[in-house]
């Protein structure tokens, strides 16, 4: 399980699109799935706010269907707006095997957690911790200095 988390506008939905695009050129079966709430750009589609996108599958928010065990690979993107089924149904889908890579808020504009995501941080073998570019170039001291996610990783036992 990989989580991408960070706030608005920090790369979270290019990152997961990338990381599907890896799995494609890996001649995996990749699946992009949406909340229904997420409709701000496309209602079959998962779009970043540069206007990069992938067709995606557009989904009730209370779950997981379990025809997506016929996919490698599922992608998830503004996990946040799913109920905690959700995260019961990405465990089944783990235990068969499945990849599955989230993106999602990690916390609302008054810094509280979102349940969901919170809870798949502390089962993930790897959380991606995208920063807005805003504070990126706020905290830049030096104009040659990059900056880079923060990863953190754990090894299956």
């Amino acid at each position: 399980l990989i989580v991408n988390v960070g706030g608005m506008f920090s790369g979270k939905t290019t990152a997961l699109l990338q990381q599907g695009e890896r799995h494609l050129l890996a001649k995996k079966k990749v699946v992009y799935v949406k909340p229904q709430l997420d409709n701000r750009y496309s209602e079959e589609r998962i779009v970043t706010h540069k206007g990069q996108g992938v067709d995606a599958i557009n989904m009730p928010t209370h779950g997981l269907p379990w025809t997506l065990i016929a996919y490698d690979v599922i992608l998830i993107d503004e996990v946040q707006f799913f109920d905690k089924k959700v995260v019961e149904d990405i465990e089944d889908f783990l235990v068969q095997g499945k990849t599955i890579i989230v993106s999602g808020l990690d916390m609302d504009f008054e810094g509280n957690g979102f349940e969901v995501t919170m809870q798949l941080m502390a089962k993930a073998d790897k959380i991606i911790k995208h920063a807005y570019w805003l504070d990126i170039l706020k905290g830049i001291q030096n104009i040659n200095e990059e900056y880079i996610d923060y990863e953190f990783s754990s090894e299956k036992y």
